[in-house]
């Protein structure tokens, strides 16, 4: 994804807290519910599944009763459609995959890989230095490159987080709006000026 977390901390200083931490922990106490805005997190254009740099953020079904922690709530879910999508795009559980490693700046936020593990209806494992893990993984596959008899160990597991049912559910009864919204939208983004 173009924009995961840097998604998440837009929507955090859009809202006007702080920092990420105190959006997300807004979020987490007001939880997931009807007025919760959908929220398709193209900020900047968007890879997979999508390949469209026209893409946009939309915020849909703002109310009366949608607050700043919706809008940080609502981030942090689209991104987590987003992230479904595009395992979708490359296979899957047709793949395979038993759990998801979480790396990257979002990693250290509990709610959200909770969050993340219920879309996504996988075990979402995360490492120590996880935050870091983009890094890492950039400069093993260059080591790799240089010495192809390298062996690596596996990154030591800090935790794991479990879908959760109801969770799960709430938030795939979500995802065909999700993406009827992109479907719908895509011919307009064309239209904004880049």
């Amino acid at each position: 994804m173009l924009s995961a977390a840097s998604a998440v901390s837009w929507a955090s200083a859009l809202a006007g807290y702080d920092d990420v931490a105190a959006g997300i922990a807004a979020a987490e106490r007001r939880g997931l519910h009807a007025a919760t805005p959908v929220f398709l997190p193209y900020l900047g254009g968007e890879r997979t599944p999508h390949n469209d740099a026209s893409a946009r953020g939309v915020f849909f079904g703002l109310e009366h009763a949608t607050d700043r922690a919706d809008l940080v709530a609502a981030a942090i879910v689209g991104v987590s459609l987003a992230f479904a999508d595009g395992l979708d795009a490359l296979g899957g559980r047709d793949a395979g995959l038993r759990s998801v490693s979480l790396c990257g700046g979002g990693a250290r936020l509990d709610w959200w890989a909770r969050v993340l593990a219920s879309t996504l209806d996988l075990p979402l494992l995360r490492g120590a230095d996880s935050d870091a893990g983009a890094a890492l993984g950039a400069a093993r596959l260059a080591r790799a490159a240089v010495h192809p008899d390298a062996d690596f160990a596996a990154p030591v597991l800090e935790r794991t987080f479990e879908p959760d049912a109801p969770l799960t559910e709430q938030l795939l009864a979500r995802r065909p709006l999700f993406q009827r919204l992109y479907q719908t939208l895509r011919p307009h983004f064309r239209e904004l000026p880049s």
